[in-house]
């Protein structure tokens, strides 16, 4: 008997791919980081963690790890003075 004779059918296996939540949970804190510690080190890591989660499909945690980032960038006074938003903000009053 050859092994063709023995083998049955083809199957292929496929691998379900897990989305994990990481890279959305991991936007999330850095943007809460970047809220009350380190702005300048936290925001911008949330910030592109957001946008990666919503690419790879997580968009509810991303646009949420974004909004924070967002609020961690107005919160930052050394953000604001590295982007010459404290110029801006002198005018204003």
């Amino acid at each position: 008997m050859s092994d063709m004779e023995n083998s049955g059918p083809a199957s292929v296996i496929y691998r379900d791919r897990k989305i994990g939540s990481g890279t959305g949970l991991g936007s999330i804190i850095c943007g809460v980081l970047g809220i009350f510690f380190w702005g300048i080190v936290f925001v911008p890591l949330g910030a592109l963690m957001g946008i990666i989660a919503i690419f790879k499909g997580q968009v509810a945690l991303g646009i949420i790890g974004l909004v924070l980032a967002a609020i961690g960038f107005l919160t930052s006074p050394l953000i604001w003075a590295l982007f010459g938003m404290g110029a801006v903000i002198t005018l204003w009053h």
